[in-house]
């Protein structure tokens, strides 16, 4: 009691010690609180420090044995000066204890005890003059000391006496085990340092005997252990003999079945009836200890009687501790290893061909079908299952054991719960929760309202009692899409303006479609009037199956007349209750024709001859009789380059070069236009001719290549032909090296395989029909934009006709009917790049200049001869017909950019 009464003591000092200096307090007049919960309390006013927290503790000065006996010292000397230090407390971080200095004793006390835990060993080893057994049984022949099998221990006689030199005063635990079945110990207090004695007592009774005449082991070895510490002056322990039992006897040759019942991972108990009775004939008494037990089953008896008459007699062998609970059920019975504290020569006989059978009951549970969980994720019809479809089935476990269990229907949709532990529980009404987990191996559920999952189990003895059928409950899953907002696109660039919508324009929506069904989108926003669709006439559109596609917008009333020409944004929504298709983009309704942003690609040497951006901006262009194609607004740019060598390098034309190149590639045009051979053969780079390539093949833009000679015409193509041109047009320095020929390259890889060249001189024309036509799905030509056929047109010696077998082009002007591959005029048989000849130097300005030949008469062509009084052709007519093919040409190519 005096020793509680310091600890309560000391604790409050220290606590005391703590609190100073501490943050967080709350000052009340009986003391101090540190807490680290505010709320207010009331402190006790007996207390003059309250600790409040159910969070953190408090750490105290902490030091090891070493660094605290210095402490002792100075105390030694302050208590010799008359200061006592009463309440001095510390944790030494050695023994792993709270001390405090106890200063009538000038000790430290430990409050793990008086003492903390001592340290000692053998005084000099485990020689015969330290280690004395006592109380072991006489025995001719057996050699001191030696004990019997299967006799117990009595604490008070069996005895080992055993002298230890003691370092460290403290308390103490000692021990010398056997590992057969019994061992010797003692604890107790050291109060100083020096030798004791220390007497160790007998418990248990040896399990194994040895033959004692023999040659093998006798006995067994103890060791000694201090303070849970192996000791270091005894470390190969010391022989004990153990003799064999005296007793003999047999088992009766029966096959024996362990009574009562056996559950797989269920401890058994004597109280339930688990027991095995064995009949025995005991030839010799004594004290017979028989098992029964089989390791990998995990399941053993155990029996010990002594006999004190010989003749038949009953032994119960109860279940054996640390073999209680059978792990396996997988088989009828299981066979279990009898074994008895005789000679091993004479366990053969002692046991005598017995043998002990268990049954565990198989393994066996009951659906409760009315709590089944299907989870959160919902099940649908001719859908495959995902990693977060998760089934939770209780069952009643009629009898533990293991298996892995399977939910399957007919068409191999699976969820699977693996090394299933079924426990056998004390109430046979309580369930067991297993939990199954999807199989993704991408079956797909019926398309039926329900579907029948049948429940199975791996094991050998697995039974579903009653119904192993759960029905499934499938929903039929909704559409599932997503929408690319970033390309969001119409069937053309704009509304037509001033007409019935009609059927001339829709928006195309790109989606990805996850789950094919019927879905709907529409705008959000009315533009005068016009709202789209992917409902028609009442009946939603349908994805007939998975994967990018796209969804159309119809306008939902086909006869309404926009009137204003403008743009407004509208969004996209959708009516099929997928929230995933949902964006924040918007999309453009453009009513009225599209911009034409025109590039025109001029040469500073020949700039006088370029009408290109006068006749798109005139007032009567595109057709004979001056008939306009509706536009947007025009923007006409012209870009000047030079095809001079000697103005190549210039810093007015770098610049230039390279605006021409950003503005391609920034997208500024939709129609690009090189009027002759020389501007796209020697005053564009390689810069440009990059910027044209990806305007052509990717942006899809509308590029027309116009030549204007024959001459160029022929060193045009020679040049695509030979890659980087030909030696008249290359000159010594910058130019050269800079320029290099790239938009020849540019031809030669997208269009160009192997160009010939064929010369025509007028003579070869005369009688020859001229089609300046070829229809197809692009283009088709009326008839009066034929040439006539009675007479050459050509008034210069010679023409370059290039033959387009086996490029990328196909022919839309052919030099003759029975040569259609020799084209003056063709189109790229992918992009829209067409490339066309005209005749003459001047005859441009029959097209962009002279439109007084609007009013040319078809019926009439005969009319104007094509040659004058001198022989000669007439400059005028050859103007005319100019004008009249490239005016059809125009006219086709902007109808259609301003109507995709």
């Amino acid at each position: 009691m005096k020793i509680k009464n310091i600890i309560r003591q000391f604790a409050l000092v220290l606590i005391f010690l703590v609190s100073i200096g501490a943050s967080a307090q709350l000052e009340k007049s009986t003391g101090t609180r540190i807490t680290d919960n505010m709320a207010e309390k009331t402190l006790n006013e007996t207390a003059i420090l309250d600790l409040d927290s159910s969070t953190k503790g408090f750490y105290m000065p902490r030091m090891n044995t070493a660094q605290r006996d210095q402490l002792a010292a100075k105390l030694l000397v302050e208590k010799a000066n008359g200061n006592e230090n009463t309440g001095l407390a510390i944790y030494n971080t050695t023994n792993d204890c709270i001390e405090y200095w106890h200063a009538s004793t000038a000790k430290w006390r430990s409050l793990c005890g008086s003492l903390p835990p001592a340290k000692f060993d053998f005084v000099d080893g485990c020689g015969n003059n330290n280690i004395d057994p006592s109380g072991n049984i006489k025995v001719d022949g057996a050699p001191f000391p030696s004990w019997q099998q299967g006799m117990a221990f009595d604490p008070l006689q069996h005895t080992i006496s055993i002298r230890v030199y003691v370092s460290q005063i403290g308390t103490y635990t000692a021990m010398a085990d056997s590992g057969n079945g019994y061992f010797f110990s003692a604890e107790g207090q050291f109060q100083s340092e020096g030798n004791y004695t220390i007497v160790l007592r007998g418990m248990g009774a040896p399990k194994n005997g040895y033959d004692q005449a023999g040659t093998g082991k006798k006995g067994d070895k103890l060791k000694f252990t201090f303070n849970n510490v192996a000791s270091a002056k005894c470390t190969d322990g010391i022989d004990f003999n153990v003799i064999p039992a005296f007793l003999r006897f047999t088992i009766k040759k029966a096959d024996y079945i362990a009574l009562g019942k056996y559950y797989v991972g269920k401890e058994a108990s004597e109280a339930d009836g688990n027991k095995v009775e064995l009949d025995l004939n005991i030839g010799v008494i004594g004290t017979a200890r028989v098992t029964a037990k089989n390791e990998a089953l995990g399941l053993g008896f155990v029996g010990e009687k002594t006999f004190e008459q010989d003749g038949a007699q009953k032994m119960t062998l109860t279940p054996m501790s640390g073999s209680l609970a059978p792990k396996l059920n997988d088989l009828d019975s299981y066979e279990l290893t009898l074994e008895a504290n005789v000679k091993p020569a004479d366990m053969a006989s002692t046991i005598n061909g017995a043998k002990v059978k268990v049954t565990i009951e198989k393994t066996e549970i009951a659906i409760d079908h009315t709590k089944v969980d299907f989870g959160k994720e919902p099940l649908y019809q001719g859908t495959a299952l995902n990693n977060k479809h998760i089934i939770t089935v209780p069952v009643k476990v009629i009898g533990s054991g293991k298996a892995n269990l399977k939910l399957r229907n007919a068409e191999g949709v699976e969820f699977e719960a693996k090394n299933v532990v079924f426990n056998k529980l004390d109430n046979p009404n309580q369930t067991q929760n297993i939990t199954f987990r999807a199989v993704e191996n991408q079956k797909l559920m019926p398309n039926t309202t329900t579907s029948d999952f049948t429940m199975s189990g791996d094991g050998a003895r697995f039974l579903i009692k009653d119904s192993a059928i759960i029905k499934f409950n499938l929903e039929k899953k909704p559409v599932a899409y997503t929408i690319d907002c970033n390309n969001i696109t119409s069937n053309r660039r704009t509304v037509i303006w001033d007409k019935p919508i009609g059927d001339t324009y829709h928006i195309i929506v790109p989606v990805d479609v996850t789950v094919a069904g019927e879905y709907e989108l529409n705008t959000t926003i009315g533009v005068q009037d016009m709202w789209f669709s992917t409902t028609v006439d009442g009946k939603k559109a349908e994805f007939k199956s998975t994967g990018k596609q796209n969804a159309i917008l119809y306008p939902k009333n086909k006869n309404i007349v926009p009137k204003e020409k403008g743009e407004k944004q509208t969004g996209i929504t959708n009516a099929d209750g997928n929230s995933e298709t949902l964006c924040d983009a918007t999309f453009k309704i453009k009513v009225g024709y599209p911009d034409l942003n025109v590039l025109v690609l001029i040469d500073n040497v020949y700039n006088g001859q370029h009408y290109m951006g006068d006749f798109l901006t005139s007032q009567n262009r595109f057709g004979e009789t001056g008939e306009l194609v509706e536009t947007g607004v025009v923007n006409i740019t012209r870009g000047v380059v030079t095809s001079s060598p000697y103005d190549y390098a210039k810093p007015e034309y770098v610049t230039a070069r390279k605006k021409i190149a950003d503005d391609i590639k920034a997208k500024k045009y939709n129609l690009i236009i090189s009027e002759m051979a020389l501007t796209l053969m020697m005053g564009l780079d390689t810069p440009i001719a990059a910027a044209l390539e990806d305007y052509i093949t990717v942006q899809k833009g509308w590029f027309i290549g116009v030549n204007s000679n024959f001459e160029a015409n022929t060193t045009y193509f020679e040049a695509m032909k030979r890659e980087i041109g030909t030696a008249r047009f290359v000159s010594e320095g910058t130019w050269k090296v800079d320029h290099q020929f790239a938009t020849a390259n540019m031809f030669k890889k997208l269009a160009i395989v192997d160009l010939k060249l064929t010369r025509y001189y007028h003579n070869d024309l005369a009688d020859k029909p001229r089609g300046f036509q070829k229809n197809s799905d692009r283009f088709t030509f009326k008839d009066v934009y034929t040439l006539d056929n009675s007479r050459s047109i050509l008034w210069v010696t010679s023409i370059g006709v290039p033959d387009i077998t086996g490029t990328n082009f196909e022919a839309l002007v052919n030099l003759t009917t029975d040569k259609p591959n020799e084209a003056l005029a063709m189109i790229h048989k992918e992009y829209n790049w067409i490339l066309y000849t005209n005749f003459d130097h001047g005859n441009n300005r029959g097209m962009f200049s002279n439109m007084d030949f609007v009013d040319y008469n078809a019926k009439n062509k005969i009319k104007s001869p094509w040659f004058g009084s001198d022989g000669k052709p007439t400059f005028n007519n050859i103007k005319r017909q100019t004008a009249e093919h490239l005016s059809n040409l125009l006219k086709t190519v902007v109808n259609k950019m301003m109507n995709e």
